[in-house]
């Protein structure tokens, strides 16, 4: 993925693909796109503006760098933007036709407990629409390039009985996400991390992330949101008076542990843009005990640039 979170993150991914607002309706691949491998059907999710949806896919027996470059290979004539390769369990990419301006956003990413397998997603985007409300504050900058990264550890039972240990490494990094304010461009979110001191980022979940519409090599700065994984509800959402999506956000969380039993937390923002930034609106929270969760722990967070 873009933002190069492997290991647990890629479990947590993958969970996410079966979550509420995903389509459970199997739909052919459309013939116009290359598919992965000999793929013909994938689950299908419309967004909120035509011609705009999601398919997700999972592939059995499949190595990842030949699946993905056979893939990229199909795309003749297609300019690649934002590629990333070099994250260990996960590429992707973004696509444009010269000729159309279609843009196309493509995973594809190890399944952590079946390495054997791989989990897809081809999102079509949205061309740009004809004009936006949102007038950008302050002045057009250069995005900080800033990664972070952890160590997640933990130890957990599965539903057989049987014990299982979780290692994985989570970097947190610059990169692309949506497209905010529907321009055909696609945005940025940067980590916010403190290393040390009071109010430190212990774990990959307490990170906020800086916002940033791009507007050619540069961006404006709209606000910071907490949480990292951004869900389907999102690309789905209208464009609200400020002329940017509404945002929903999702942490998972862990307190202390004081049983046999972990305690898991997920909480859920949806954060509104209002008076020149991005402002929560709205803050759920849900969970409890999780017999089958394994319980983590985090080491870190270690700067890489």
């Amino acid at each position: 993925m873009g933002h190069k979170t492997w290991g647990l993150g890629l479990l947590m991914a993958s969970l996410s693909l079966s979550a509420p607002g995903w389509s459970q309706n199997k739909a052919p691949w459309p013939d116009q796109y290359p598919a992965p491998a000999t793929l013909t059907e994938a689950y299908k999710e419309d967004g909120s503006q035509q011609g705009h949806y999601r398919l997700t896919f999972q592939l059995k027996k499949s190595a990842l760098k030949p699946t993905w470059d056979a893939w990229l290979d199909g795309f003749k004539g297609w300019k690649v933007e934002d590629a990333d390769t070099e994250t260990p369990n996960a590429h992707s990419a973004t696509l444009i036709q010269p000729s159309s301006g279609q843009r196309l956003h493509l995973t594809l990413s190890v399944v952590s407990w079946e390495p054997s397998s791989l989990n897809g997603r081809m999102e079509v985007l949205p061309k740009a629409r004809p004009a936006s409300a949102f007038k950008p504050p302050g002045k057009c900058k250069p995005i900080p390039d800033r990664g972070y990264s952890w160590i997640m550890s933990g130890f957990g039972i599965n539903q057989s009985g049987e014990g299982f240990n979780v290692r994985s490494n989570i970097l947190h990094e610059t990169h692309t996400t949506i497209d905010l304010d529907g321009d055909g461009v696609q945005d940025k979110m940067v980590p916010v991390v403190k290393l040390r001191g009071k109010g430190r980022t212990h774990c990959p979940g307490d990170t906020r992330w800086e916002l940033w519409v791009m507007r050619g090599e540069c961006g404006h700065k709209v606000g910071t949101v907490v949480g990292e994984h951004l869900v389907w509800e999102t690309w789905k959402a209208p464009f609200g008076p400020g002329g940017l999506k509404d945002l929903t956000t999702t942490t998972r969380s862990e307190p202390k542990r004081t049983g046999p039993i972990p305690v898991v937390y997920t909480d859920e923002r949806t954060y509104r843009y209002k008076n020149g930034a991005y402002r929560e609106i709205n803050h759920e929270r849900s969970g409890g005990k999780c017999h089958h969760c394994p319980s983590l722990s985090c080491i870190g967070p270690e700067k890489e640039r």
